[in-house]
């Protein structure tokens, strides 16, 4: 289990510290941050250290800084997937870290890598270089992730509350969702959810 807090536009570095600590018992092990002021993004995670503990930290961030990864899960197939990368030159710096089969799969296939990925798991990846904010879940939603937009900013995370430690977020009950969560037990959402970000 970890758990990881991802947002985009009017919010403040302090705001996700806060944010970030308030579920750190998802991921006692390991505790990191990728700020960037100028592009108003903070991503805050906490990390229990099964695979990989040396290059599995996380956010992770491709080389050119385009691409910003924040992932809880376990892919169960992250070998095949690694081999199959490896055959199309894609080189690793890690053994066994699934959070960069994540990154490089992602790089590779683009958004055809969640029909590939076999696991329980809650991703999110900022794409610069397509301007784009992508939510990933497993399709039985095992691995949790809630999100909240408005105009100004997009705060998503592992547990509703995180919700708490950033201003003007309003949040209210939507009663349509409950009438459809208690006729069929469970919330239906699209596997993958993007948004569009201005550049």
């Amino acid at each position: 289990m970890c758990g990881f807090v991802v947002s985009l536009g009017e919010v403040n570095r302090e705001q996700v510290k806060n944010a970030t600590n308030e579920i750190r018992y998802r991921g006692p092990d390991d505790t990191n941050y990728f700020f960037d002021s100028e592009k108003k993004i903070f991503v805050g995670h906490n990390r229990l250290s099964i695979m990989d503990p040396k290059y599995g930290k996380q956010p992770i961030v491709s080389q050119d800084k385009q691409i910003i990864v924040a992932y809880n899960g376990e892919m169960y197939n992250q070998f095949e997937l690694r081999k199959e990368l490896e055959n199309n030159q894609i080189v690793f710096e890690s053994k066994s870290s699934d959070t960069e089969v994540v990154l490089k799969g992602y790089k590779f296939w683009g958004e055809k890598l969640f029909e590939k990925i076999d696991g329980q798991f809650a991703i999110v990846i900022i794409d610069l270089t397509k301007h784009i904010l992508l939510i990933s879940r497993d399709k039985f939603g095992e691995k949790p992730v809630f999100y909240y937009v408005d105009n100004n900013k997009i705060i998503i995370g592992s547990e509703l509350k995180i919700f708490k430690h950033f201003k003007n977020v309003n949040i209210k009950i939507n009663p349509i969702s409950i009438k459809k969560y208690v006729k069929g037990s469970f919330f239906h959402t699209p596997p993958i959810f993007l948004i569009s970000c201005s550049s």
